[in-house]
C-alpha cells in the first residue's frame, strides 16, 4: 500500500525510481527485492549500490536529483549515514526532496529523512537505543519499530528529556 500511494503521488507513466540500500550493506538479495517491487510500478529502476560500486560525484547527483522517487532499504543507520556523507549523498538526498522528489523508506529508510529518530539497531549484546540524527527534512522525532518492543515506551520520554527540543511531535 505504501509503494502504490507513493506512484500515486507521481503523475508520469514509468517514473525514474532511484533505490538506496545502503543500510543493508547493499547486498544482492536486498537489491534484488527492491528492484523487482518496484519493476512492478515502473521500468525505469535503478539501485545506487555505493557499499560496492564507484560512482563520478557529478552523475551519482544527478541520479538523485532527477528521479521521481527515490526509496530507501533498511538496515544499519549509522553505516548509512557515514557512507552518504562520504560521497554527499545526504545533501543530494536533501536537494531531491526540496525538488519535490517523493521520498520514502522503511525502518532506518524512513528515519534518514527525519530530523532525529529512536534507533535500535546496534550491535549485540550492547544493543542500546539512542538518537540517530537524519537528513532533516521531514521536522520529526520518529520511532519507526516503536510497536516491537516494550523499550519504545521510552521514546516519548525521550522527546520529553530533550532540553532544547528541535520539534513537538513525535511519529511511532
Amino acid at each position: 500500500k505504501t509503494y502504490r500511494a507513493a506512484f500515486d503521488l507521481i503523475d508520469k507513466k514509468n517514473p525514474k525510481v532511484i533505490v538506496l540500500c545502503t543500510a543493508g550493506r547493499d547486498t544482492v538479495e536486498n537489491i534484488n527485492s527492491y528492484v523487482g517491487t518496484m519493476r512492478g510500478y515502473s521500468r525505469n529502476v535503478e539501485a545506487i549500490a555505493l557499499s560496492t560500486q564507484l560512482y563520478d560525484p557529478a552523475e551519482l547527483r544527478e541520479k538523485i536529483v532527477t528521479a521521481d522517487l527515490i526509496i530507501v532499504g533498511g538496515g544499519q543507520s549509522e553505516y548509512m549515514m557515514d557512507t552518504w556523507k562520504q560521497f554527499k549523498v545526504d545533501e543530494y538526498l536533501v536537494e531531491a526532496y526540496n525538488k519535490g522528489v517523493v521520498c520514502i523508506g522503511g525502518s532506518a529508510g524512513g528515519m534518514c529523512w527525519t530530523y532525529c529518530a529512536w534507533n535500535d539497531f546496534y550491535e549485540l549484546p550492547d544493543s542500546v537505543y539512542k538518537w540517530f540524527y537524519g537528513i532533516d527534512v521531514i521536522p520529526i522525532y520518529y520511532g519507526p519499530h516503536f510497536s516491537n518492543s516494550a523499550l519504545w515506551a521510552e521514546f516519548d520520554s525521550a522527546i520529553r528529556k530533550e532540553t532544547s527540543p528541535k520539534y513537538e511531535i513525535g511519529y511511532p
